[in-house]
């Protein structure tokens, strides 16, 4: 049984059940990936950098939305942050459904999109570091990153039904917000305001370079993540066996990942929390490469699923040591500046994997898939000479 602060298990139940039902929409960007091919049909004079562009806004105004998140919370309480987020995305999915025949329209409905989804994971993290100390924080991160990757394998498989009739129709993906914002009302937990004059930073050198550090992560893993997801298609197709549909079923088998990732998690103390992320990265690295290497189909399946461990193993194991380095008045900031840099990895994955392919001359799946590889084993060095660093210090 997952215990709160007081040791109140209805109040732990309610502050899970908002968790997870806000993390669940993080993913909601998607939707409009799976009706990529049928608005460029219906925007036949549209290029295709055009139409990958109503995609990717809504990464670049995540990142914008998340930054402002410390300097909202001064004027307004994270509840008030999350109904207006949850306003917005089912504002972009009822103008999505109702006037859709100007791209221009389009674009500003990802907009409002991304600024709507860009608060959800710092003030989930938030609430879960408010709610919940030690072990029970660490396994409700990681449930909130079960429920992101659940969310997004719903998100994919709703969507690409929706689409065959009307392209539009993924707005109708967005509504899922009603019954979040509902959720969010009637159990969101009363604002903690705690003394904590035993647990503000000792050491803030050392917890600011710890806040870097897992910046560092956060990008990297960005840019790593993304790459895989988003050559998985080109991998398919380059080794015949791809469609749209089936490159549909790999990414939902890597956000399976995910969710096993969490599960696996789940058991592992907060003390491994460094060790984690570098078995996350690892198999990140390892799932990249195998995939890009591999023709058979289960050997694919199987790298999605190694591969997609790290994404709730990562990111939550780095929210963790973040709480735990930072005192609570500070996790919020630390928190947006961890989300920041994660989505700015992501929107700058494609330039800079392909920058780095170009300039070696080979411009492949396989090669952006080995730099991305190579990039997530660098992270394991960095945080393993950060782990051997603090055990010399703790010999003298």
């Amino acid at each position: 049984m997952i215990k709160n602060k007081t040791g109140d298990n209805r109040m732990a139940l309610q502050s899970l059940l908002v968790v997870v039902s806000i993390s669940f929409l993080q993913l909601s960007s998607v939707a409009i990936a799976q009706s990529i091919v049928e608005i460029k049909t219906f925007f036949s004079s549209a290029s295709v950098t055009l139409i990958q562009v109503m995609y990717t806004l809504p990464s670049v105004f995540m990142a914008l939305s998340a930054l402002t998140i410390p300097y909202l919370r001064r004027v307004l309480s994270d509840k008030m942050i999350i109904t207006f987020s949850m306003l917005l995305i089912i504002i972009a999915g009822i103008m999505t459904l109702l006037l859709h025949n100007r791209i221009y329209l389009m674009y500003c409905y990802s907009i409002i999109l991304g600024i709507g989804v860009g608060p959800i994971m710092p003030i989930s993290s938030t609430l879960a570091s408010q709610q919940f100390e030690s072990e029970n924080r660490s396994r409700v991160l990681n449930m909130q990153m079960a429920s992101s990757s659940a969310g997004g394998i719903i998100i994919c498989l709703v969507s690409g039904i929706l689409v065959v009739k009307d392209w539009y129709n993924y707005g109708y993906i967005f509504l899922l917000a009603i019954p979040v914002l509902v959720i969010c009302n009637l159990y969101w937990p009363k604002d903690r305001q705690e003394a904590e004059p035993n647990q503000q930073i000792n050491n803030s050198s050392k917890n600011n370079f710890i806040t870097i550090l897992f910046c560092i992560i956060g990008f990297c893993f960005g840019i790593s993540y993304f790459t895989f997801t988003a050559n998985i298609a080109l991998h398919l197709s380059n080794i015949g066996l791809g469609n749209s549909s089936l490159a549909g079923v790999f990414c939902s088998v890597l956000l399976c990942g995910g969710i096993l990732g969490a599960a696996f998690s789940l058991k592992i103390s907060s003390k491994y929390d460094m060790v984690l992320i570098q078995v996350g990265l690892c198999a990140l690295g390892v799932g990249i490469y195998v995939f890009s290497h591999s023709t058979y189909w289960p050997v694919l399946a199987i790298s999605c699923v190694v591969g997609g461990l790290s994404n709730s193993i990562v990111i939550s194991r780095s929210l963790n040591m973040l709480a735990k380095s930072t005192s609570q008045s500070l996790r919020s900031t630390r928190f947006s500046i961890f989300t920041v840099s994660f989505q700015t990895g992501a929107f700058l994955s494609a330039i800079i994997i392909n920058g780095i392919a170009n300039i070696r001359g080979h411009n492949t799946v396989a090669e952006r898939c080995l730099i991305a590889c190579i990039i997530s084993f660098l992270m394991v060095i960095l945080l393993g000479s950060y782990i051997e660093y603090n055990n010399m210090k703790k010999d003298y």
